[in-house]
């Protein structure tokens, strides 16, 4: 991975929307927004991503966002599915149990249950 953070392609487009995902996920970030602060299209900063880390632009924010939900699901017994679910940009509960259970093969109360 060093390699890759050498990449001036990495660090001009792949690193900063990483970057932005990690400090705005829980806020409405979409693949088009992100790509325009690089000012790419959204299919080429998907193609960079799938190039350098093996996934889409959506994908990897996605896949952030559960694994933040994730750490909140075990730190926090008491906040409500609901509210993880908005604590980690999704727009509403149904759909982020969907995601939820699509990447990890359960839902949020499985999982939390099993940790």
């Amino acid at each position: 991975t060093q390699k890759l953070m050498d990449d001036p392609i990495y660090q001009r487009y792949v690193d900063p929307v990483i970057k932005e995902i990690e400090r705005h996920y829980d806020s409405e970030l979409t693949v088009e927004a992100l790509s325009r602060q690089v000012f790419v299209t959204p299919q080429y900063l998907s193609r960079l991503f799938r190039r350098f880390l093996n996934c889409s632009t959506y994908e990897y924010l996605t896949a952030f966002r559960i694994r933040k939900a994730k750490e909140f699901l075990i730190t926090n017994s008491r906040l409500e599915i609901q509210h993880i679910a908005q604590k980690t940009g999704f727009s509403d509960a149904s759909h982020f149990i969907a995601v939820f259970k699509k990447i990890t093969g359960m839902t949020p109360l499985e999982f939390r249950k099993l940790n």
